[in-house]
C-alpha cells in the first residue's frame, strides 16, 4: 500500500501516539509484586514485564521499585497463547494480591447517586426521566432540611432576630 505525499505529510504532522493513547490487548489483571528472593536476573525480569503489556521503562521502574522491597501494584495484561503473572517467580518475584485502592471519593458519590436515581425512578409508577427524579430527589432533601419552603417551592430565607 503506497500513500500519497500528502497522506505521508498528514502521518507526520500528527506526530507520534502518545503512550497514554495505547492500550495493550488482553485481559487486564490487577496484581501487586513483591520480591520473593534475591533478583537474579533483572533485564530479563523487565523484558518479561514488557510481555505483559508494560511500556519498558515503566518495567524498570516497577523493577527498582520490587529490589526497594515495596509490593508493587501493577496491571498486566493477558493473552492468549502469554505467560501468566505466576512464571514470574523464576525471576525471584511473588504475585500477591493488590492492596485495595483508596476509594476516589468522587467516584463512589458519583455512582451512589446515579444507583439512588435509578432506584428511585424504577420505585415511582410514573418512571420519570433522570433529570426529574433527581430534581424530585434534591427538592425533597432541600424541603426536609428547612432549606425550601414545600408551598412555594423557593429556597427559605433566615430571619434574624434583633
Amino acid at each position: 500500500m503506497q500513500l500519497s505525499l500528502k497522506a505521508l505529510r498528514e502521518r507526520r504532522e500528527q506526530g507520534p501516539i502518545a503512550a497514554e493513547d495505547r492500550r495493550p490487548s488482553g485481559i487486564p489483571v490487577e496484581v501487586a509484586l513483591v520480591a520473593a528472593g534475591p533478583i537474579e536476573q533483572p533485564v530479563s525480569l523487565a523484558r518479561a514485564l514488557t510481555g505483559f503489556g508494560l511500556p519498558l521503562d515503566a518495567a524498570h521502574a516497577a523493577l527498582n521499585r520490587i529490589v526497594a522491597g515495596e509490593a508493587v501494584p501493577l496491571t498486566l495484561y493477558l493473552t492468549p497463547g502469554g505467560e501468566m503473572p505466576f512464571a514470574l517467580a523464576r525471576f525471584g518475584v511473588a504475585v500477591v494480591e493488590p492492596a485495595e485502592p483508596a476509594a476516589d471519593l468522587r467516584r463512589v458519590l458519583a455512582r451512589d447517586l446515579a444507583d439512588a436515581v435509578d432506584a428511585w425512578r424504577l420505585r415511582d409508577p410514573a418512571h420519570p426521566s433522570e433529570r426529574e427524579a433527581l430534581s424530585y430527589m434534591i427538592r425533597e432533601y432541600l424541603i426536609e432540611h428547612g432549606r425550601l419552603n414545600r408551598t412555594a417551592g423557593q429556597p427559605r430565607r433566615e430571619v434574624s432576630e434583633g
